[in-house]
């Protein structure tokens, strides 16, 4: 983990022309901004190694289509079939004691560019036949229960699977035990200055545990 932390400082004057009460929203600012920081330091990660992510304790990147058997040999587009194939990859994972893991997809991250693309596909898998002339054809439906997570820090070149972290430990974020809900706030009044200062103060910090649980789409 590392810490983070800014002081804001405010004079008297500042507060007491503040009509709009803008400056009241200072705390709860702070602790969005702190949301936000640990989800930069999340999804960092991923762009680490020019996109392959961070180097795992195998001395190997996170995405390696070999060595760890999560990224698809061949770039793929938003379908179906891209889909299918990076659920094969997470199911064929096997143990550290060998045998299969059989990895279920939970979640479905992709840059904020795919939304609407992965909305309409996921929304098409609740429609279990689609007739055209005589012929019908089926959405899967396994597609139904994934999660959308959409996140606009992701570069617009790939997209992700997940397991759910029951069944496997894949990224985890980790924060000091005051952290827990939240930044530590702390304010302080001048005395011989009119002034009021908060500092926040916030600890955190983020690692990939494995690289068995997320497969990875890279687009064409």
């Amino acid at each position: 983990v590392a810490k983070y932390g800014r002081i804001v400082s405010l004079s008297w004057e500042a507060l007491k022309n503040d009509d709009l009460l803008s400056f009241a929203r200072m705390q709860p600012a702070m602790g969005q901004a702190a949301r936000r920081l640990e989800s930069d330091t999340v999804y960092a990660m991923f762009a680490e190694n020019a996109g392959a992510g961070p180097t795992m304790q195998d001395g190997i990147s996170l995405f390696h289509a070999t060595n760890h058997a999560n990224v698809l040999g061949s770039a793929g587009t938003v379908s179906a079939a891209s889909l299918g194939a990076a659920r094969a990859l997470l199911r064929k994972q096997t143990a550290v004691g060998g045998g299969y893991l059989s990895l279920v997809p939970r979640f479905l991250i992709a840059p904020a560019e795919l939304e609407t693309e992965l909305e309409i596909l996921l929304a098409q898998a609740t429609r279990h036949t689609i007739t055209t002339g005589i012929e019908a054809t089926a959405t899967p439906t396994w597609l139904q229960n994934l999660e959308l997570v959409i996140e606009p820090r992701l570069a617009a070149n790939a997209f992700f699977l997940a397991a759910d972290s029951n069944q496997i430990d894949t990224a985890e974020l980790g924060v000091l035990d005051e952290n827990q809900d939240g930044p530590q706030i702390l304010e302080e009044v001048g005395f011989v200055i009119d002034t009021y200062r908060w500092r926040v103060r916030h600890v955190c910090g983020a690692k990939f545990l494995d690289w068995r649980g997320v497969a990875k789409i890279p687009l064409v």
